[in-house]
């Protein structure tokens, strides 16, 4: 059995995952993740800490923040994904992020240039993405504790 480690979580270089064809250019749109860690997880969460004033609206932003960050740690990049933006407002929002002048409408792509401050705006204002990044983070996790289950009983 070969196992994966690193010295640093961050070193994880990920892996490929398919979203699906794009309608428009038939092109298979794929993006980079990688797990997050028990430890990264955590710390996460405790830095997200909002004390609970039992708010249903304060628990779900809490929870909304938190999977943003996890979303922000474990997307890489992507591969074939576009994006165009609908009013000046965001193409000059846009422009900003990807570093190259925008038109209203005007298709570009995504792939390569996740930055931090990219990835904040992304996956705060594109729900779906974001959703569809914590389903395979899921998986990813279930994955690692069912090989880290099978080790402890090999041990």
């Amino acid at each position: 059995m070969l196992f994966k480690e690193y010295g640093r979580a961050e070193n994880d270089l990920g892996a490929w995952h398919d979203f699906g064809e794009d309608a428009d250019t038939g092109k298979t749109v794929a993006f980079k993740l990688r797990d997050i860690p028990d430890h990264v997880d955590a710390s996460i969460r405790k830095r997200l800490q909002i004390q609970r004033d039992g708010s249903m609206d304060l628990d779900m932003l809490k929870e909304r923040a938190i999977s943003v960050e996890r979303c922000k740690y474990a997307l890489l990049d992507s591969r074939n994904f576009e994006g165009a933006a609908q009013d000046q407002e965001g193409a000059e929002i846009y422009a900003k992020l990807i570093g190259r002048p925008l038109t209203t409408n005007e298709a570009f792509s995504l792939d390569g240039k996740w930055t931090p401050e990219l990835k904040d705006h992304v996956l705060r204002n594109q729900a779906w993405l974001r959703v569809w990044v914590i389903e395979r983070l899921s998986a990813l996790s279930k994955s690692r504790r069912s090989e880290e289950s099978v080790a402890a009983k090999n041990s």
